[in-house]
């Protein structure tokens, strides 16, 4: 499960500063998968999972837990008058395990992979 038992215990909160849409690109989310690990890499055959996609406008605030399985495809593009790509802020909730993994200040997604772009256990990152 590599770094699922110290990261996957946060909870997110995105305040969308651009508006989520096909053309600037938008959260999509798995339901169900905040009861389950995160599916093996290998796994390509999505088009039966339950993929939620969030309509967004600026000003909305999304909550989730961050075991749930989530993402945000690029932009497609052809953004017209003052449409631009998604942005968001994220505010992060997370036990105290979590930052006692960490070096201050140190990129929490960077962490969690090692040089091979492996992801890293949590034995692995406590260890130096």
């Amino acid at each position: 499960m590599g770094f699922h038992p110290v990261a996957c215990q946060m909870v997110l909160v995105g305040v969308q500063l651009e508006r989520g849409s096909v053309r600037g690109g938008q959260m999509h989310m798995t339901a169900g998968s905040h009861v389950v690990t995160t599916p093996d890499p290998a796994v390509v055959a999505v088009d039966d999972w339950p993929i939620v996609v969030l309509d967004t406008e600026p000003g909305d605030c999304t909550v989730h837990y961050s075991h749930t399985l989530h993402g945000a495809p690029p932009p497609t593009g052809g953004l017209t008058g003052d449409e631009r790509a998604r942005r968001t802020v994220y505010a992060c909730f997370g036990p105290t395990s979590l930052f006692e993994a960490l070096e201050p200040l140190e990129d929490l997604v960077a962490v969690m992979q090692r040089s091979d772009g492996v992801t890293a256990t949590v034995d692995e990152k406590l260890r130096y």
